[in-house]
């Protein structure tokens, strides 16, 4: 059904940017690929951090228990996750953050979400805590400061591309073959959105330059919930600092396959522009803290040490799952690097994991 929508959409308007496709086939509210289904795991088609490993999300815990005494202990206060999958992440932040009792006391989570077949496991990981439900996160009811988690969020929000060409910028859009019923790429003159992001940039003939309007919306949107209730915001997400290039990819059982096939059955994601985030924070007065690494950021918060705590009560077996798991989350050669963190708030909080400014 998903397919005859696309294909009438490019009958209709001669094509369709990639920005729509991806849009349609990851969001629509009926047939996308995050409107349905469990797509985690080994059985899924991708494994994220806090299933790899429950140490991610006891780091994010304390970090946030810090940033939270750091904002001078404010009650009542709300954490927000977009995209929170199964909910692992949220369970294992909380169950590191009983340490601290009155952290706990009055706080309200939001999970901000359109996968509805998701919502029963969430349900059964975050039954003993006040949870909240939305589904766009400009629907949200704040009652204080808070703190907002994006965890391989940013990277599945729908992308425009343009290529630089002797003509100008072209932008590439997706177009139907009639008789064979294939979809493929073709460029299309456009350039309304480049000064977004690259207004001062100068890019060689060939270069192909990726652009998310959904991302700067809902930077401009977590810009202002910071100036309105204070907190902070966490980004965690594989991108780059500074370049450009066709990052653009689908997956589906843990393997690449082909971007246009099967759409809405399949995960589509581009690298994160890191570089346009701190752009953008620094345009609007936020306070910026990294781009820094994944590996670098969670050895600052302590991970070779909550490792060697949970090694002294693992058998044989349990402990080469966790070395091999720290080694995924922050060897340069797996998600140590490839992923970056990236911190924003209203006021100077001298979050931890981040060089000192």
């Amino acid at each position: 059904m998903l397919l005859e929508i696309i294909k009438q959409r490019i009958k209709a308007d001669g094509f369709i940017t990639i920005h729509d496709f991806m849009s349609l086939a990851l969001l629509h509210s009926d047939y996308g690929y995050y409107s349905h289904g469990d797509h985690f795991g080994v059985r899924g088609d991708f494994i994220t951090a806090p299933e790899i490993s429950q140490i991610f999300g006891e780091l994010i815990g304390l970090w946030c228990l810090d940033c939270w005494q750091k904002l001078g202990e404010p009650q009542p206060f709300n954490i927000i996750e977009l995209g929170p999958g199964r909910g692992t992440l949220m369970s294992d932040l909380m169950r590191a953050t009983n340490i601290v009792p009155k952290f706990q006391e009055h706080l309200h989570i939001h999970l901000v979400d359109t996968n509805r077949a998701m919502r029963h496991v969430q349900e059964d990981l975050l039954q003993n805590w006040s949870v909240q439900w939305i589904k766009d996160l400009k629907e949200i009811k704040l009652n204080g400061p808070f703190i907002l988690i994006a965890n391989e969020f940013f990277d599945a929000l729908p992308i425009r591309q343009f290529y630089r060409t002797l003509q100008g910028w072209l932008e590439q859009v997706i177009i139907c073959d009639d008789d064979k019923l294939n979809f493929d790429f073709v460029e299309s003159k456009d350039t309304n959105l480049i000064k977004i992001f690259y207004e001062d940039e100068n890019f060689p003939i060939g270069s192909c330059v990726e652009v998310s309007p959904s991302s700067y919306e809902y930077l401009l949107y977590i810009k202002h919930l910071l100036n309105q209730y204070n907190g902070a915001a966490l980004f965690i997400d594989y991108g780059y600092i500074k370049g450009y290039g066709n990052s653009l990819q689908a997956v589906s059982q843990h393997k690449y396959v082909d971007l246009l096939f099967n759409p809405g059955q399949v995960d589509l994601t581009a690298h994160v522009n890191f570089g346009a985030f701190t752009k953008i924070a620094l345009e609007h007065n936020l306070q910026i803290y990294g781009p820094t690494t994944q590996g670098m950021w969670l050895n600052k918060l302590g991970l070779p040490i909550r490792a060697e705590n949970i090694l002294k009560k693992a058998s044989l077996k349990e402990a080469e799952q966790i070395k091999i798991a720290c080694y995924r989350l922050t060897d340069p050669s797996q998600m140590g690097s490839l992923f970056k963190v990236l911190a924003l708030s209203r006021d100077y909080l001298l979050l931890e994991g981040f060089d000192k400014k």
